[in-house]
Parts: C-alpha cells; structure tokens; sequence
C-alpha cells in the first residue's frame, strides 16, 4: 500500500490521525500489507503519477507490483456502503461521512467492488466479501438491463426530496416514497468497468454466475456499440453514438482482456487487438483459466 501526501495537507494529517491510528487499520496493515508512505514535494515523479488522486493518494499494488486500486483524498475507517440497498455513495462533503452525496455512480461502485472483490482475494478476510456483496447486490437490483448490459448512475433523491432524510429511512419506508431514478443510458465505458468488477468478484470468490453475468454484458454492447467498420467501440447507440472516446477503448478493452484472462477464451481477442492502448490486466492474455475449481470455456 503506497501513501502520496504532504508535510502541509490537512486532511493527510486528518487521515494520519483518525484512519491509520484506528486500531482495526493498523491491524490489517500489519497483518496484510507492505505500507510505503512518500512525500510528494520530495518526489515529485511519484507526485506527477498519482497528481489526478491528490492528497492523500492511496495506491495499492499485489505482491508482483501490479496495480490494484488508487484512492482519491481522505478515506475514514468507517463504513460507506449503503446498508439498506447496498452499493457506495459517491463522496462526503466533510470527513466523518455524516454529509455523503448519495449519488451511486458506475466509477466508483466498479471500483468498490473490484477493490473489496482483491481484498478478499488477498486476505481471506470475510468482512470484504460481505463489502464486496453488497455492491454486488446493488449492481444487480439497480444497474442490471434486462438484456444483460448495466445502466449508468443513480440519483441520490426521490421526487426532489431532501436525500439526508430519504437514506436514513429502512427499506420500507424507503419505497413508500420510491426508489431515486436510474440513467438507464448504456455506454460502454460504464459496461468495461462493471465487467472488470464483477471479473474480480468471481475470481476472488468463484462465483461461476458473476462470470457468466459479465459475459453477457460484454456481448450485449458488443451487437450494439461496435463499430466494425472501424474496429471500435463507440460510446452509445442514441443520437449521438457515433461519438468514439478513448476511454471507451480503454475500459471496455480492459473488461474484455480480463475475460479473456478469466475464462482462458480466445473469443474476445480479434475485437481486443484492434483497441488502442490496451494493455493485459493480470499477464497473459488467453491463458487457461478455472473459477471456484470449474474449467470455464
């Protein structure tokens, strides 16, 4: 775990105190991790790297120094999962969560669950596979098409109540008032970061149906977002889906390569050497793979 701060950052110190020295970090740190913690102002290459994340960045790399998760500011010790429908708000105005924006959007709910889905893997710890649940189960009560690709975002409000009052409510006094409004748009970015997620979650657990479900999502936007003319992917097929975006090439390449590593099934291939600036996730591309013990193909 590598930790980019500062000798003036506020919340670096805000962090130093209230996350790192929480008795339960320090355990999983010791337990579980290498931690590493440079100075930004002393190196500035690492600076310039993780300069998108601010201060204080959390990086964190397997045991082969392969890139994991990268964390953007101050991160409490204290939950951020929605306990009632599951899934992970988007940010907190101030540092003890009591002010979230409860939006839940594609980003960082792949993100959660990608995290979560390689802490588990790495620790065996239950807890970050209940995390690692619940966003899951946000992903598919939520963000799930009918046809098998994933939506976009959801609101944080109802009718344009005030969201505080709306999320401290259980589930039934949720749904009385109705369920904040999904972005039913399909874009393909979106769709390469949910399958990379839910790749991680079926490794990390053998969870044969998660695979399965990425799968279908990845055929899904492939008939109806692939330009083969071109060999790309565009972004959307509305009014404007002819839009091509390199992060549409990168996320969505990305999603189909940890296929490919997943399930050791060439398939995706032809469609993936065509996509600009994507590298294999996790080695070798097309290698035999296995999940939960069962040879997948």
């Amino acid at each position: 775990m590598l930790v980019v701060s500062t000798s003036w950052c506020h919340w670096c110190h805000v962090m130093q105190r209230e996350s790192y020295a929480d008795p339960r970090v320090e355990a999983v740190l010791a337990r579980t991790f290498v931690a590493v913690k440079v100075d930004a102002d002393e190196r500035p290459d690492l600076a310039e790297r993780f300069r998108k994340y601010r201060w204080p960045a959390t990086a964190f790399y397997s045991s082969k120094g392969e890139p994991i998760l990268a964390l953007r500011g101050y991160r409490s010790a204290e939950e951020l999962l929605d306990p009632v429908f599951g899934g992970m708000f988007q940010y907190s105005v101030g540092p003890d969560w009591r002010e979230p924006h409860y939006e839940k959007i594609m980003g960082v709910n792949a993100g959660a669950l990608e995290g979560f889905s390689r802490a588990y893997a790495l620790s065996g710890n239950e807890r970050w596979k209940r995390d690692a649940q619940s966003v899951k189960r946000w992903f598919e009560r939520f963000l799930s098409a009918p046809d098998g690709a994933f939506y976009t975002s959801q609101d944080a409000e109802v009718g344009g109540r005030e969201a505080t009052a709306y999320h401290r409510l259980d589930e039934a006094g949720r749904l009385a008032l109705g369920v904040p409004r999904v972005d039913a748009n399909v874009y393909a970015r979106e769709n390469g970061q949910a399958i990379q997620a839910y790749v991680a979650y079926a490794l990390a657990t053998g969870d044969v149906a998660a695979l399965a479900r990425a799968e279908q999502a990845a055929k899904r936007v492939v008939a109806s977002h692939f330009d083969r003319a071109r060999r790309l992917v565009r972004h959307d097929t509305g009014g404007r889906g002819g839009r091509l975006y390199l992060l549409d090439q990168a996320e969505f390449g990305l999603g189909l390569l940890a296929l490919s590593q997943a399930a050791g099934d060439w398939y995706w291939l032809p469609m993936i050497e065509h996509l600009p600036f994507v590298q294999p996730p996790f080695g070798n591309v097309g290698r035999q793979g296995d999940v939960g013990g069962q040879e997948v193909r």
